[in-house]
């Protein structure tokens, strides 16, 4: 069966992961953090979550010249890792400044090594959708149209804190038997723990050290209510064979390096029968944040631009979640 449309959300929330689905019209509505991969196909779109099931459903490959990764496993040669040590030495506000120079003059974006911002894949059949974009066979057309109206800080910090509370009901009603697990590091994290839930007994914090002690006590001191908080010893568990996967679900964008205690989640979720949902920061003070190194001959322009970085990055995290 064919479905009309589809967003990239409804995509992760309805079906298993890498499953294949039929749709005339594909769109992304959430920053691209849900990565999704399409394929035109007889007079229809085939969508998933990585580029590796169309391959597979389509028998074959069309290997694409154009697509070229990064190799993660290169170790920072002894100059750059003197330079990376000597940058954390100027104050940030300098660091930002330096930043927007070597962009706006010489082109280069220095934290650009984490993720190959590409909307290319290895089968030149193949395309990762944009953020904000709606894509059809015939063709693709941007949804973003930001209008600069709100000026105020004041409104911004409501309508997150509103949409916040919102969506998290709105995910609580809809799998009301499931089990809540937040990755609590960073303060995006904070915010989803300090939202107030329809049933708290089903929320979990799940941190590592050496944020554990932080986040217990910052948890202990705002008196959240959780029904257990997991401490992660921070040491890889890993085989090779995780991590062969985690590059191969990844579809090659991101360092694996930097998405990490995959062995103890899926040890966490099998004791639940599957039935959790995790919940991770998504960077919400790049993406809020403006820019100074960034293009900016156009509002779409700039943000078109900010969703490769951050939401490329962060989707791709959850990808591979």
């Amino acid at each position: 069966m064919v479905l009309d449309k589809i967003s990239s959300e409804e995509l992760y929330l309805n079906y298993p992961a890498m499953a294949v689905v039929a749709t005339y019209s594909l769109e992304d509505r959430n920053a691209g953090i849900y990565p999704c991969y399409y394929m035109k196909y007889d007079d229809h779109l085939l969508v998933s979550t990585s580029v590796v099931p169309l391959i597979k459903y389509t028998q074959k490959i069309e290997l694409n010249p154009q697509f070229k990764p990064k190799n993660y496993f290169v170790k920072e040669n002894a100059n750059n890792q003197m330079l990376m040590r000597a940058s954390s030495l100027i104050p940030h506000k300098y660091r930002k400044k330096i930043r927007e120079i070597l962009a706006r003059k010489l082109g280069v974006l220095i934290y650009e090594k984490r993720w190959y911002a590409s909307w290319e894949t290895i089968d030149k059949r193949v395309f990762r959708i944009k953020a904000f974009t709606n894509v059809s066979t015939d063709g693709e057309k941007s949804i973003l149209h930001p209008d600069r109206s709100i000026k105020s800080f004041d409104v911004v910090v409501e309508k997150a804190a509103n949409n916040l509370v919102s969506y998290i009901h709105e995910i609580e009603k809809k799998y009301s038997d499931y089990k809540h697990i937040i990755m609590v590091g960073g303060k995006d994290s904070q915010l989803i723990a300090l939202a107030p839930k329809l049933d708290s007994k089903n929320w979990i914090i799940f941190s590592s050290v050496p944020d554990y002690h932080v986040v217990k006590k910052w948890v202990d001191a705002n008196d959240i209510d959780v029904s257990e908080i997991i401490k992660h010893d921070a040491m890889n568990e890993e085989t090779v064979e995780d991590t062969k996967k985690k590059i191969i679900v990844g579809d090659l964008y991101s360092d694996p390096k930097h998405i990490r205690f995959l062995p103890t989640l899926k040890k966490i979720a099998l004791q639940h029968d599957n039935k959790c949902i995790f919940w991770a920061g998504t960077a919400a003070d790049a993406i809020f944040a403006y820019h100074q190194e960034f293009p900016y001959e156009s509002p779409e322009k700039y943000f078109n631009f900010l969703y490769s970085r951050v939401g490329f990055f962060q989707g791709n995290y959850h990808q591979v979640f």
